[in-house]
């Protein structure tokens, strides 16, 4: 692609062998929920035979995989799996099975777990305590959204 700049962390040589155009098919398909709007959902791929790849499965295989994406999401938010501890791919699916099997426990028995003392006071200990790891740079949402999203188109036109 002449005339243009690679982007970071791509070297020019693998930038430049690239295709200029690439073929998409577009999979437009309705999702009705009770309660929600009906949603048009429209899926790009580049699978391109409509006959070895029908709509309705792409549209199958996006929800299931929608569907992964939100229970993953849901694993972050309700046991911090958002940060991971292993420095080996070993070390990270043996962590992710821990949180899935804890998180599976959890579900079957319906109940909170009892608390437990991880760290438990050690009166001849010398080293101080503190957090490691910063909390997230983004506050609380206080406001509602839209009211939220008004203060910042009104910040970015006096800007």
């Amino acid at each position: 692609m002449k005339g243009y700049l690679p982007p970071t962390g791509m070297t020019a040589d693998v930038f430049a062998a690239l295709p200029v155009t690439l073929a998409v098919r577009e999979i437009r398909y309705t999702v009705r929920q009770k309660r929600f709007r009906v949603q048009v959902v429209a899926l790009v791929t580049t699978l391109l035979d409509p006959v070895a790849y029908p709509a309705e499965a792409q549209a199958d295989l996006y929800r299931a995989m929608w569907r992964v994406e939100s229970n993953l999401a849901h694993l972050k938010t309700t046991l911090g799996l958002d940060v991971l501890h292993c420095q080996s791919e070993a070390g990270v699916r043996r962590e992710i099975a821990m949180f899935a099997l804890a998180y599976s426990l959890v579900r079957v028995v319906d109940a909170t777990l009892p608390t437990f003392d991880v760290n438990p006071d050690r009166r001849d200990r010398i080293e101080p305590r503190s957090q490691k790891r910063r909390t997230k740079k983004y506050p609380y949402m206080k406001n509602l959204r839209a009211e939220l999203r008004k203060l910042r188109m009104a910040k970015e036109v006096a800007a």
